[in-house]
């Protein structure tokens, strides 16, 4: 009769320490993915660089060619800026507004970690013809992953790592 006992005071503690074991974990997950850290920008130079790219563009214009870009081809944007209902300018805008309404804005996913400071420019030289090459991606907006190097002012990875800013000269 005492071994019923015991044993039902043990199955009793071993039940109440998974019980606090359990909670601790969740509570500790509410913790860690805290939505306060969704919001980190980096330094705010992302939102900072896109702001300043987009002054004096007429944002609802560019927003309303989302059909000529949103989910097609290269090929199709490209068809649309040979057509002229689309540009390069638009083009690069559209991406730059997109990144700070959905990648920078809270609650956004903070994907973004630099953008090209002269990308609206880039953008303007590859509308009036500079530059121009036969490639399918000439004047498309690419993203890149950090550890990527490109001939542009950015500089991805570096300013993480300390190695300094190394650029390819054949971007």
């Amino acid at each position: 009769m005492l071994f019923m006992r015991e044993r039902k005071i043990l199955m009793i503690g071993l039940i109440l320490v998974v019980l606090l074991f359990s909670f601790t974990i969740t509570a500790s997950a509410d913790d860690f993915y805290s939505p306060k850290e969704s919001v980190i920008v980096y330094d705010n130079q992302v939102v900072s660089q896109i702001d300043a790219q987009l002054s004096g563009i007429d944002l609802e214009a560019v927003r309303a060619k989302e059909a000529l870009v949103l989910n097609k081809s290269v090929a199709d944007i490209q068809a649309a800026i040979k057509d002229g209902k689309l540009t390069y300018t638009e083009l690069t805008a559209f991406y730059l507004d997109r990144i700070k309404r959905f990648d920078k804005a809270e609650g956004g996913v903070n994907a973004i970690i630099a953008v090209n400071p002269d990308a609206i420019k880039e953008a303007r030289e590859k509308d009036a013809g500079e530059n121009m090459t036969d490639s399918p991606v000439y004047g498309m907006p690419l993203l890149l992953k950090d550890n990527i190097n490109t001939s542009s002012r950015i500089c991805p990875a570096a300013p993480n790592t300390g190695r300094g800013c190394w650029r390819t000269p054949r971007a």
